[in-house]
């Protein structure tokens, strides 16, 4: 899976698309886990990589929601912060 790297808190072309997969954990529920790439210091983020780990619950056939981290590491892979994260989406119709 990828997903857009349309985040305003980066500068453009510092971040890549997050790439990763979707693992069924039980009945409706996933788990998702990513890798984006920091391409170049910037902002409050310096190069390095993150790690994005997302448990995903599929409501209905429609609707999900979400809540999970994002470690960012830096070039050495020493841990920076983690960050936490809520979602939800609709299926486009």
């Amino acid at each position: 899976m990828t997903e857009s790297n349309a985040l305003l808190l980066f500068t453009p072309g510092q971040r890549s698309i997050d790439h990763g997969a979707w693992t069924h954990t039980t009945g409706m529920t996933f788990r998702q886990r990513t890798v984006a790439i920091i391409l170049f210091d910037g902002g409050p983020f310096q190069a390095g990589w993150t790690l994005t780990t997302h448990d995903i619950v599929l409501s209905d056939a429609n609707n999900f929601s979400s809540t999970g981290t994002t470690g960012f590491y830096d070039l050495n892979r020493q841990f920076l912060r983690m960050v936490c994260a809520s979602r939800t989406g609709e299926r486009f119709r």
